[in-house]
C-alpha cells in the first residue's frame, strides 16, 4: 500500500519500517521481517489471484536478506540500514515479482 501512495519517496520508506516494526523498539528483528514478508506476499498473492508460496521459501528470503541488511551485524535492522538497502537494492522488488509476476 505505501508502494502506491502519495508522497515523498523518504516517507513511504519510513512508513515501510514502522510497519515492520510491529514492537515499536525502533529496530527491526529477524522474527519481524519474516513476519511482514510472509503475510504480505500472501497478501499479493491472493489479490492477483496467483499461488502462495511455501513459508518455507519465504523463510529461507527473510533470513537470507536479513544478513545483507543488517549492514553492522547487530542482529537488528535499524532505519539508516533498511533505507539504504530500499534505495540501493532490488532483492525485495526481484522476490515480490518472482510470486506475483
Amino acid at each position: 500500500m505505501t508502494v502506491f501512495s502519495k508522497g515523498e519517496f523518504e516517507n513511504k520508506i519510513r512508513g515501510i519500517f514502522l510497519a515492520f516494526d510491529v514492537d515499536e523498539s525502533g529496530f527491526i528483528d529477524r522474527k519481524e521481517l519474516m513476519t511482514l514478508l510472509l503475510h504480505g506476499v500472501q497478501g499479493l498473492c491472493k489479490m492477483v489471484g496467483l499461488p502462495i508460496p511455501h513459508r518455507e521459501d519465504v523463510s529461507q528470503f527473510a533470513f537470507s536478506v536479513f544478513k545483507v541488511i543488517d549492514a553492522d551485524n547487530s542482529d537488528s535492522i535499524e532505519y539508516i540500514e533498511f533505507s539504504s538497502w530500499i534505495r540501493e537494492s532490488e532483492d525485495l522488488q526481484d522476490f515480490l515479482l518472482k510470486y506475483t509476476g
